[in-house]
């Protein structure tokens, strides 16, 4: 056992030679000199056996046959520094000597010399490898020493450090191992809890006796749930002290695990934040009453930051209607620049109206804001400028959603002059009509008394005359129609019923060219509507989709029954929402731009050629279905064709006639009345 560590702690020399014999020889002598010895017959592996470790001294031949003596002095020289090199060569001359030494050798041996000259060598390279290590020990030993010292100085100053650092910060360590149940606390944490470190040793009992009565149960269940699940331990509660003082305390710790996972102990914080929470709990009261006067005051309100970069305002804080009215969470809402809500006019103003605002004067627009889709809504914005003490100004601005206003005005608007233009044109009508009567009455006497004894050109011309005042009396009756206010005699109809009685008028108003497809509901609850004026905006809107397929087309008549929500009938003037009968007269003609269908409900707008319309067919059809609490809605692209939709209500009741519309008989009457 001993031989076999003196083996073991015998000095490694590394014998490099291509000559075997020689090789054995020399390790024999070296072996003999109680070396360990190393044999490699190549330079390759020779280098690897020294890149390994475990040489003390290397005995190298420098003429190999798979390295140059230059290479090979260039590999060996990157381990001269830790292993004394030997070169050991047959070939010497004082150049070659001067190259080894120049590249680090430790001595220059002759092979046909002296072995034992090799051997003391090789004993004075191990010599000075062991005296060189021994001082490298001690220097790493000195080194060490001082690194100890100084980080026990460290330390110290740590410690000092630390102990201020949690009297400042109100916070306090502690420690728990739970097999043991031994505790510890810092010198804060004494204080925080009020207990003399002299008078208690602390353990478990003692934190929980701590603990505010109300509080207790929300610790404990922290705690137990951190120990039995978790990797921290995270409460804040109330402690009571034995000064009969309440603190509050933040509780943090890590839970540490054994292999099994089974908690062994914690290391935590403990934390006065008893100022902290009485100031939370005044702001949060501050805050509670500004956000109730923030969320109540106009349809939103809005905070801005004037102080940017580019002038622009940054939004800071909304009300929750103002970010959900825009389409945004207010996440993505706060923190936008207000310029992104506005419309082209409104960001390019932006930066004038903010400098408007900041002189403090009192500042309202009204605006048009963008959604997050794209929608568009107008709004009344009433902004300020708010100071704050020691804080750069912000803007404050309550705002309205004008929508409904907009579309009041709009409504009215029109109203007032379709009035004003059924007013005009009643009169005119009137006139005009009466003017009209006396020409043809006079026609018809000069045509009829004395037939043939006119000369013929007379004849004809007065032919033209009684053909355009039957014209004009045409359009008098149309003006007087649209000028009428009269209420619409409504009544449950069979809308099916009142189309199929519609459809020969319809094939002679049309030409061979343009196919009717009718699509009729079976299942089509009656409508609530004026069977004279149902039948006159079908024939109306066919006669439209006619003319608008000269070259040919269909012309389609759907029913159907629809519910209308709310936000559906809003743009119908009169109508609730509910069920209404669908009827859609649709063509496969010229269609229509957007301009047009702005515009062809107003009275007297055509795009027809003069002589071939008056512009009040439309206007009418409009007229009289807002009048039986219904809508109309048209679709039209250019070269598309286009969809016109009537909407009626359902009628709610049975009628008091229990036979259907169908059935029931109309009595022809006639009224004459004239002031002229």
């Amino acid at each position: 056992m001993n031989d076999s560590a003196n083996v073991q702690h015998r000095p490694r020399v590394l014998l490099l030679d291509d000559e075997e014999d020689l090789r054995e020889t020399v390790a024999v002598i070296l072996e003999a000199e109680d070396f360990d010895v190393v044999v490699c017959g190549t330079a390759l592996e020779a280098l690897e056996k020294l890149d390994s470790g475990g040489v003390d001294v290397a005995v190298v031949d420098l003429r190999l046959p798979d390295l140059d003596e230059m290479t090979l002095l260039e590999r060996l020289s990157d381990f001269s520094d830790v292993i004394p090199l030997i070169i050991h060569t047959g070939y010497s001359s004082y150049e070659s000597a001067k190259e080894a030494i120049n590249w680090g050798a430790f001595a220059y041996v002759e092979k046909a010399g002296d072995p034992e000259e090799l051997v003391r060598h090789v004993r004075r390279a191990i010599h000075r490898h062991l005296v060189q290590r021994a001082h490298d020990l001690e220097e790493a030993v000195a080194q060490r020493t001082q690194e100890l010292k100084t980080s026990n100085d460290s330390l110290r100053r740590i410690q000092a450090d630390l102990a201020r650092a949690q009297h400042i910060a109100k916070l306090g360590s502690f420690s728990w191992e739970v097999s043991s149940g031994v505790v510890t606390w810092s010198d804060e944490t004494y204080r925080i809890f009020g207990v003399d470190p002299d008078e208690t040793v602390p353990s478990f009992e003692v934190a929980k006796s701590l603990i505010y009565p109300e509080d207790f149960e929300l610790w404990s269940n922290a705690l137990s749930q951190a120990v039995e699940s978790g990797d921290w331990f995270d409460c804040e509660h109330r402690a009571l002290r034995p000064d009969g003082v309440v603190v509050w305390i933040r509780n943090e710790a890590e839970i540490f695990r054994d292999e099994n996972g089974n908690a062994v102990g914690l290391f935590g914080t403990a934390q006065d934040i008893t100022e902290r929470k009485v100031a939370e709990e005044k702001l949060q009261s501050s805050a509670k009453r500004f956000r109730a006067l923030f969320e109540q005051a106009g349809d939103y309100c809005m905070i801005l930051d004037p102080n940017t970069e580019d002038g622009i305002p940054i939004i800071i804080d909304a009300s929750q209607s103002a970010y959900t009215m825009h389409g945004y969470t207010r996440e993505e809402f706060v923190g936008r620049p207000v310029a992104d809500i506005d419309d082209a006019e409104g960001r390019s103003l932006v930066k004038q109206r903010t400098r408007q605002i900041m002189t403090g004067k009192p500042f309202y627009i009204e605006n048009t804001h963008v959604r997050k889709d794209g929608s568009v809504f107008p709004v009344g914005v009433h902004a300020n400028r708010i100071d704050v003490e020691g804080e750069p100004p912000l803007i404050f601005t309550t705002e309205y959603d004008m929508s409904e206003r907009k579309v009041l005005e709009q409504k009215l608007r029109h109203t007032q002059k379709m009035e004003a233009i059924g007013q005009l044109a009643a009169g005119v009508a009137h006139e005009f009509n009466n003017l009209l009567c006396g020409i043809l009455c006079n026609v018809d006497v000069l045509l009829n008394e004395k037939p043939g004894t006119l000369p013929p050109e007379i004849q004809l011309a007065l032919e033209d005359v009684r053909s355009c005042g039957r014209r004009g009396a045409n359009l008098t009756k149309q003006l007087l129609a649209f000028s009428r206010q009269k209420a619409p005699d409504v009544s449950p109809l069979d809308i099916n019923t009142v189309i199929r009685g519609l459809d020969r008028i319809i094939q002679q108003m049309v030409t061979d060219r343009i196919t009717l497809d009718f699509q009729l509901d079976p299942e089509l609850p009656p409508g609530k509507a004026d069977r004279g004026k149902v039948e006159q905006a079908i024939i109306n809107l066919a006669r439209n989709a006619g003319d608008a397929m000269p070259d040919g087309g269909t012309l389609s008549v759907h029913t159907s029954c629809e519910h209308l929500d709310e936000s559906r009938v809003s743009s119908f003037e009169q109508a609730n929402s509910g069920r209404f009968v669908k009827m859609s007269i649709a063509d496969t003609g010229n269609g229509m731009t957007s301009e047009i269908q702005k515009r062809i409900f107003e009275p007297f707008f055509t795009t027809k050629p003069i002589g071939q319309g008056t512009g009040l067919g439309l206007s009418t059809v409009f007229a009289d279905v807002t009048h039986m609490g219904g809508g109309v809605e048209v679709e039209s692209n250019v070269n598309e064709g286009t969809v016109f939709h009537i909407y009626l209500p359902t009628a709610r009741s049975a009628s008091n006639d229990s036979r259907r519309p169908s059935e029931r008989v109309d009595h022809p009457m006639t009224l004459i009345s004239d002031d002229d």
